[in-house]
Protein backbone atom coordinates (compact mmCIF):
# COMPACT_ATOMS: atom_id res chain seq x y z
CA UNK A 1 0.00 0.00 0.00
CA UNK A 2 2.77 2.04 0.87
CA UNK A 3 4.56 1.37 -2.25
CA UNK A 4 1.46 2.32 -4.47
CA UNK A 5 1.36 5.57 -2.63
CA UNK A 6 4.66 6.42 -2.71
CA UNK A 7 4.39 5.51 -6.66
CA UNK A 8 1.35 8.01 -7.30
CA UNK A 9 3.03 10.88 -5.54
CA UNK A 10 6.07 10.46 -7.72
CA UNK A 11 4.21 10.32 -10.90
CA UNK A 12 2.41 13.47 -9.48
CA UNK A 13 5.94 15.03 -8.86
CA UNK A 14 6.71 13.96 -12.58
CA UNK A 15 3.56 15.69 -13.73
CA UNK A 16 4.09 18.69 -11.66
CA UNK A 17 7.52 19.43 -13.67
CA UNK A 18 5.83 18.76 -16.72
CA UNK A 19 2.98 21.37 -16.57
CA UNK A 20 6.14 24.09 -14.98
CA UNK A 21 8.32 23.15 -18.04
CA UNK A 22 4.93 23.40 -20.43
CA UNK A 23 3.95 26.45 -18.61
CA UNK A 24 7.17 28.25 -18.78
CA UNK A 25 8.85 26.71 -22.70
CA UNK A 26 4.43 27.57 -23.92
CA UNK A 27 2.59 29.41 -22.29
CA UNK A 28 4.42 32.53 -20.55
CA UNK A 29 6.47 33.18 -24.26
CA UNK A 30 3.04 34.26 -25.47
CA UNK A 31 3.10 38.03 -24.93
CA UNK A 32 -0.14 40.21 -25.05
CA UNK A 33 0.31 41.01 -28.90
CA UNK A 34 0.11 36.95 -29.32
CA UNK A 35 -3.29 37.43 -27.57
CA UNK A 36 -4.46 40.11 -29.32
CA UNK A 37 -3.73 38.58 -32.78
CA UNK A 38 -6.73 37.50 -34.47
CA UNK A 39 -4.81 34.80 -35.85
CA UNK A 40 -3.13 33.25 -32.93
CA UNK A 41 -5.75 33.73 -30.15
CA UNK A 42 -7.71 31.34 -31.27
CA UNK A 43 -4.75 28.83 -31.39
CA UNK A 44 -3.68 29.68 -27.37
CA UNK A 45 -6.95 29.81 -26.03
CA UNK A 46 -7.02 25.95 -27.09
CA UNK A 47 -4.01 25.47 -25.82
CA UNK A 48 -4.99 27.18 -22.62
CA UNK A 49 -7.97 25.35 -22.18
CA UNK A 50 -6.23 22.12 -22.47
CA UNK A 51 -3.13 22.26 -20.30
CA UNK A 52 -5.92 23.42 -17.68
CA UNK A 53 -8.25 20.31 -18.67
CA UNK A 54 -5.10 18.09 -17.86
CA UNK A 55 -4.20 20.21 -14.63
CA UNK A 56 -8.26 19.68 -13.04
CA UNK A 57 -7.36 16.15 -14.06
CA UNK A 58 -4.13 15.87 -12.18
CA UNK A 59 -5.94 17.64 -9.52
CA UNK A 60 -8.61 15.29 -9.39
CA UNK A 61 -6.52 12.68 -9.62
CA UNK A 62 -4.25 13.96 -6.62
CA UNK A 63 -7.46 13.83 -4.36
CA UNK A 64 -8.35 10.73 -5.13
CA UNK A 65 -4.61 9.64 -3.64
CA UNK A 66 -5.14 11.91 -0.80
CA UNK A 67 -8.62 10.04 0.14
CA UNK A 68 -6.94 6.87 -0.12
CA UNK A 69 -4.30 8.02 2.51
CA UNK A 70 -6.96 9.35 4.68
CA UNK A 71 -8.50 6.14 4.32
CA UNK A 72 -5.34 3.99 4.85
CA UNK A 73 -4.82 6.16 8.28
CA UNK A 74 -8.45 5.71 9.51
CA UNK A 75 -7.93 1.72 8.94
CA UNK A 76 -4.71 1.49 10.36
CA UNK A 77 -6.08 3.46 13.62
CA UNK A 78 -8.91 0.70 13.58
CA UNK A 79 -6.05 -2.01 13.63
CA UNK A 80 -4.48 -0.43 15.86
CA UNK A 81 -6.86 -0.28 18.36
CA UNK A 82 -8.04 -4.37 17.11
CA UNK A 83 -4.54 -5.27 18.29
CA UNK A 84 -5.15 -3.18 21.71
CA UNK A 85 -7.90 -5.02 22.46
CA UNK A 86 -6.34 -8.51 21.79
CA UNK A 87 -3.42 -7.49 23.86
CA UNK A 88 -6.11 -6.19 26.73
CA UNK A 89 -7.68 -9.39 25.98
CA UNK A 90 -4.53 -11.45 26.37
CA UNK A 91 -4.08 -9.62 29.59
CA UNK A 92 -7.97 -10.62 30.59
CA UNK A 93 -7.31 -14.58 29.94
CA UNK A 94 -4.25 -15.24 31.69
CA UNK A 95 -5.46 -13.52 34.67
CA UNK A 96 -8.72 -15.37 34.60
CA UNK A 97 -6.70 -18.73 34.18
CA UNK A 98 -4.86 -17.70 37.02
CA UNK A 99 -8.29 -17.29 39.19
CA UNK A 100 -9.35 -20.43 37.67
CA UNK A 101 -6.19 -22.22 38.96
CA UNK A 102 -6.12 -20.74 42.24
CA UNK A 103 -9.83 -20.84 42.61
CA UNK A 104 -9.97 -24.21 44.30
CA UNK A 105 -7.49 -23.76 47.12
CA UNK A 106 -8.86 -20.30 47.42
CA UNK A 107 -12.58 -22.02 48.41
CA UNK A 108 -10.67 -24.68 50.65
CA UNK A 109 -9.45 -21.72 52.48
CA UNK A 110 -12.82 -20.26 52.71
CA UNK A 111 -14.04 -22.76 53.75
CA UNK A 112 -11.93 -23.59 56.57
CA UNK A 113 -12.54 -20.61 57.89
CA UNK A 114 -16.00 -20.06 58.01
CA UNK A 115 -15.90 -23.57 59.47
CA UNK A 116 -14.00 -21.30 62.24
CA UNK A 117 -16.03 -18.58 61.74
CA UNK A 118 -18.95 -20.93 62.47
CA UNK A 119 -17.58 -22.38 65.56
CA UNK A 120 -17.24 -19.04 67.05
CA UNK A 121 -21.02 -18.67 66.55
CA UNK A 122 -21.82 -21.52 69.14
CA UNK A 123 -23.08 -21.94 71.71
CA UNK A 124 -25.19 -19.16 72.51
CA UNK A 125 -25.96 -15.03 72.13
CA UNK A 126 -22.64 -14.48 73.52
CA UNK A 127 -20.38 -16.21 70.76
CA UNK A 128 -18.30 -14.10 68.97
CA UNK A 129 -20.03 -14.77 65.53
CA UNK A 130 -23.38 -15.55 67.07
CA UNK A 131 -25.45 -12.64 64.43
CA UNK A 132 -23.51 -13.91 61.46
CA UNK A 133 -24.20 -17.30 62.19
CA UNK A 134 -27.42 -17.87 58.98
CA UNK A 135 -25.08 -15.15 56.94
CA UNK A 136 -21.80 -18.10 57.70
CA UNK A 137 -24.19 -21.03 56.89
CA UNK A 138 -25.29 -19.46 53.89
CA UNK A 139 -21.65 -18.93 52.64
CA UNK A 140 -20.54 -21.90 53.54
CA UNK A 141 -23.93 -23.65 51.35
CA UNK A 142 -22.70 -21.74 48.72
CA UNK A 143 -18.88 -22.84 48.77
CA UNK A 144 -19.98 -26.23 48.84
CA UNK A 145 -21.85 -25.91 45.91
CA UNK A 146 -19.18 -24.33 44.19
CA UNK A 147 -16.69 -26.65 44.82
CA UNK A 148 -18.52 -29.85 43.39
Amino acid sequence: MLDQIDQKLFNFDEERKTFSAYQKQTLEIYTSRDYMNNSKAPGIIIEIREFQVKIIDASERLKAVLIFIEDAKQKKGHHQLINNVCKDMEVDIGNLKDFVKSAPTDIKHLLETLSEMKMGSMPDKNADYFEQKDQIDKHINELKNVDN
